[in-house]
């Protein structure tokens, strides 16, 4: 299986009874807009509210990350990653999709399918306006392309420098469309940005009443006016605009409450009140961990930086490759793992008081807890200071921060219970180092129970971490053979309480596991099931059952039940329609001759036991219709989303074990 680059997520709340205060907005311009050549004379007006909007409106998200599979990446990987982009991939379909206005701003882009998309967008005629930053107004750049071919481009120049020839930027990232689709982020649309750069784009769709998508287009008209000093009137609970004080402020604010942990990915950092802040927290007990980027460490020492350390922060950077322009590219903080800290502006003061930036809080855990994992995964690959002094690498950092458990987390005994019939189908054999010969083990086993002397083996001589013990289970049935594995719930109970005094016996040492393995290959495939005290005696082949009551029962009894899927099936590999696989395509089924074969075709872990799979499968059976690969796609779909909860592990074996191997490999 693969971790998709990105992940949808979707919030439905319905409004309460609200009362609402709306507050109107003077957008009075402070000073007078630089360089305005362009300035049509209109001040962008706004009237907004504030609070959490989430509790307001009807809001569906994404949330899209590069996620590059390299820590420091080459040309080539570049290009890999360019290929499969999903935020290019989602920009396009959006601007695609548009019914009657995109709006842009950004402070570059060259990536050429978007380029294309905005061609194809003002061939419908769609109201398409793009504000770019002032100096990519240049000749041959993407941006003068898209005015030579009749695009409305406007070139956005921020808040003048004291009295030099310098100004702030047009450093905004988003995209509004339609009035009630807004997309943000940290990255440009550019090669590195939507590749090789650790970047992040959030898409929100809503209602064009929406306080945030108004409070969006109000900065969009700013910066389309060509005037900074309107852009932070625009500024409302959720979401702050520059040049101006309000940026600053819902960064300082957040920071300031912080109970337990502030987490901050910083491409730069060098605005000194925002350092204090954290300097204060982490003095306040709060822990503080911070990632930039590695060719920037020597910026960040002495002073608030001491006192962050001196209190418990951590400091980590992240290495890039500076020749192929890759960088950790994030703007953006987690405050007590509740409260997203989202932008597209650096801490700085540039960021702050002189560029187009946008700085938005979001609560809602469907939006923050894909930036925690985001964290904790650069945090993971980031270098710490004594890395950096040995000149390790982050691959072998990571390596010795983790320790190595040997274990097993699959293996079977034989046993019979008192009314004759197979708990398992183990051996209480061993195999002979010398001769390769198999000999019994039950004088060695004793007046000891096969668990205890399996359990103990594994500690004592096969010197293991871990072992757990899995034996069949399936629901019971009158006319099972006795031969045929079947755990009972006496013997289940027996196995539970042998591991936890063999594991209370080895003092940290060594954990007895007791587990199960539901289901029959012909019903489904083999399911390990770990953290549960309750055997699980679910009708076999009913894997809906098993996930969808089972496993939330268990944890409605406050037990944390984890799965296993053993030895999955694959896809046939040469032109033989006869084998023990599980999905085939392209063949009509009813050309397998061995109706057994057939019948268990795309059962595994349940596929045929949910939609859209379900409802087709009896017409793939019969020959009426050939199999789908879309239709499993989205029947796994539906499946990782009812096992999220307790999956953890996949199994893949490689041949089959025989005898003690069962046991001890």
């Amino acid at each position: 299986m693969t971790t998709p680059l990105f992940s949808k997520l979707t919030i439905q709340r319905s409004a309460l009874w609200l009362v609402i205060l709306l507050v109107s907005f003077s957008l009075a311009c402070d000073e007078q807009p630089v360089e305005a050549e362009q300035n049509t004379g209109e001040t962008p007006v706004f009237t907004g509210g504030g609070g959490k909007g989430d509790e307001l409106f009807e809001r569906d998200y994404e949330v899209i990350l590069t996620d590059p599979f390299c820590d420091e990446c080459s040309a080539e990987d570049r290009s890999v990653l360019q290929a499969n982009s999903q935020i290019v991939e989602r920009v396009v379909d959006l601007i695609d999709n548009a019914e009657g206005s995109v709006h842009i701003a950004q402070f570059t882009f060259s990536v050429r399918a978007i380029e294309d998309a905005i061609y194809r967008a003002v061939d419908r005629g769609i109201d398409v306006k793009v504000a770019m930053d002032f100096g990519q107004n240049r000749s041959g750049s993407l941006s003068s392309r898209l005015v030579e071919n009749g695009v409305n481009v406007r070139f956005v120049r921020g808040n003048q420098v004291g009295n030099q020839d310098r100004y702030g930027l047009m450093h905004s990232k988003f995209m509004i469309v339609d009035d009630h689709i807004l997309l943000t982020g940290s990255n440009n649309w550019s090669s590195t940005g939507t590749s090789i750069n650790e970047e992040n784009t959030i898409v929100m769709t809503s209602t064009a009443d929406d306080f945030l998508i108004q409070a969006f287009a109000c900065h969009f008209d700013a910066a389309w006016q060509n005037s900074p000093g309107s852009s932070g009137n625009c500024s409302i609970d959720e979401a702050r605009f520059s040049p101006g004080i309000h940026g600053r402020d819902i960064i300082s604010d957040n920071i300031n409450r912080a109970e337990r942990s502030v987490d901050v990915l910083m491409h730069h950092f060098l605005f000194d009140n925002a350092l204090r802040d954290l300097a204060d927290a982490a003095e306040r007990g709060v822990k503080v961990r911070v990632v930039l980027n590695y060719e920037d460490r020597h910026n960040y020492e002495g002073g608030d930086w001491d006192r962050i350390m001196a209190n418990g922060g951590e400091l980590r950077f992240k290495q890039n490759n500076t020749d192929a322009f890759q960088y950790m590219h994030h703007k953006l903080a987690i405050v007590d793992g509740r409260n997203l800290l989202h932008g597209s502006g650096n801490w700085s003061g540039s960021g702050f008081f002189n560029n187009f930036e946008f700085y938005v809080r979001y609560q809602a855990p469907e939006v923050v807890d894909p930036f925690i994992r985001l964290f904790e995964r650069l945090w993971d690959w980031s270098l710490n200071s004594d890395t950096i002094e040995r000149g390790h690498s982050a691959a072998r950092q990571h390596h010795a921060a983790h320790q190595v458990f040997f274990g097993n987390l699959h293996a079977h005994y034989e046993k019979q219970g008192e009314d004759g019939k197979f708990w398992d189908d183990g051996e209480l054999l061993r195999q002979h180092g010398s001769d390769g010969d198999f000999y019994s083990v039950e004088d060695e086993m004793g007046d000891r129970h096969v668990a205890r002397y399996a359990f103990e083996y594994a500690r004592d001589v096969g010197k293991m971490d871990f072992m757990a013990l899995s034996p069949h289970v399936v629901d019971d049935r009158e006319d099972d053979a006795q031969v045929n594995p079947n755990l009972t719930i006496e013997g289940y109970g027996r196995i539970v309480d042998i591991a936890r005094q063999v594991t209370g016996e080895s003092s940290g040492e060594f954990v007895a596991i007791p587990a199960m393995e539901w289901n029959t290959t012909s019903a489904g495939n083999h399911v390990n099931i770990f953290g549960t005290d309750t055997l699980a005696k679910v009708e076999r082949g009913r894997f809906d059952l098993l996930y969808e009551d089972f496993l939330p029962a268990r944890v409605a009894d406050g037990e944390r039940p984890l799965l296993q899927f053993n030895h999955p099936r694959t896809f046939r590999q040469n032109d033989s329609l006869s084998g023990n696989w599980d999905q085939i395509y392209g063949v009509n089924l009813q050309e397998i001759t061995s109706d057994s074969q057939r019948s268990v075709k795309f059962n595994d872990f349940g596929l045929n036991d949910y939609p859209p799979l379900n409802g087709v499968i009896d017409s793939w059976i019969a020959g009426e219709a050939m199999p789908d690969p879309e239709v499993v796609s989205e029947t796994l779909t539906n499946i990782e989303e009812v096992t999220r909860p307790y999956l953890r592990m996949m199994e893949v074996t490689i041949g089959r074990g025989t005898h003690t191997s069962e046991l001890h490999h």
